[in-house]
Formats: C-alpha cells, sequence, structure tokens
C-alpha cells in the first residue's frame, strides 16, 4: 500500500464516521422533537377538554340527571332504571364524554400524546366513568354488534384503575413505615 492509498482509506473512514455521527445526532434531535410534539399536543388536548365541552355535560349529568359518577354505590344502570324518562338525555352526554375519552385512548395507542401525562390528568375520571357506564358500553357494544367500540377507553380506564390501585397500595405501605417510625 502507498501512502495515497493509506490517506484515502482514512479520509474515507473519517467522513464515514462524520456521516455516522451527524446522522445520529439529527435523529437524537428527531426524537426529542418528537417527544416535545407529544407533549405540546397532550396539553393543548387535555386544555380543550378542561376549557370545551367536558365541564358542562359533566355537569348535566351530575346535576341535572343525577348521576354520581364518583359514587361507588351507583351506576349507569341504576340510573337509567329510575329514571327511564332521561335515559336517551343521559346517553347522549355520556357517549359524548366516552367519544372524547376513547379520542383520547386512541391517540396514546399510536404515539400520538403521552400516556403518562393523560393519566396523571385523566387516570382517576377514566376509571370512575369506566366503573359507572361499564353497562352503557355493553350496551353500545350490543347495539353496533362490535366488541370494538369504546376498547382503547376501557383498555387504559381498567390499566390506569389496576395502577391507581396499586399506588395507593404503596402508599398506605408508605404511611404505615411513616407512622411507625414516628412510634
Amino acid at each position: 500500500m502507498t501512502f495515497f492509498n493509506i490517506l484515502n482509506t482514512l479520509i474515507i473512514a473519517a467522513t464515514a464516521l462524520f456521516v455516522y455521527l451527524q446522522v445520529r445526532a439529527i435523529h437524537k434531535q428527531i426524537n426529542i422533537n418528537h417527544q416535545w410534539n407529544r407533549r405540546k399536543t397532550t396539553q393543548e388536548m387535555l386544555q380543550k377538554m378542561v376549557m370545551g365541552e367536558f365541564p358542562s355535560l359533566r355537569h348535566e349529568l351530575e346535576e341535572g340527571y343525577g348521576c354520581l359518577i364518583w359514587d361507588k354505590n351507583q351506576t349507569y344502570e341504576g340510573v337509567v332504571q329510575s329514571t327511564p324518562d332521561n335515559k336517551s338525555e343521559i346517553d347522549f352526554r355520556l357517549a359524548w364524554i366516552m367519544n372524547f375519552f376513547e379520542t383520547i385512548a386512541i391517540n396514546i395507542k399510536n404515539d400520538v400524546i403521552e400516556e403518562k401525562i393523560c393519566y396523571d390528568y385523566l387516570g382517576w375520571i377514566y376509571s370512575e366513568y369506566y366503573r359507572w357506564g361499564k353497562s352503557f358500553i355493553d350496551e353500545r357494544r350490543k347495539r353496533a354488534g362490535d366488541p370494538r367500540v369504546l376498547l382503547d377507553f376501557s383498555y387504559y380506564a381498567e390499566k390506569w384503575s389496576n395502577q391507581m390501585m396499586q399506588e395507593r397500595k404503596d402508599l398506605t405501605k408508605e404511611n404505615e413505615k411513616e407512622v411507625r417510625r414516628e412510634l
């Protein structure tokens, strides 16, 4: 090998290394931008929910129709059985809310928005609406003849409900440790 062949090989190797490092840097920047865009989109979607129609629909369900979503003793089925005349109005509002939740769940599943941020905002609400409206979801699936109706909402509601139960257990254990230390 001549000096020029060695020099040429070194130049090619340095160029290849430089290109590789540039591609890695670009890839890293694209990932950082993607993560930022997901967080920003998540925040915008959640803000739209908080500032949009959700609060008024929730208020109408709770105040107007006595739907106590947070009451563990109450369910959708119990409410519509006791007030069948209000079923269509309740169904309209509940369908709107659950379809919004389904949209969020689909966006999480498809990596458009951040699950962790949504969980922090919506974990409890998702779980309670799911528990309260399970029979509504079953009814919608049966009516549509499609088990996929509200499937993604159901998935995240169950997942987050289990996650919250575990967190409560962990917090209880932490509190017990703190109390024991104080004694």
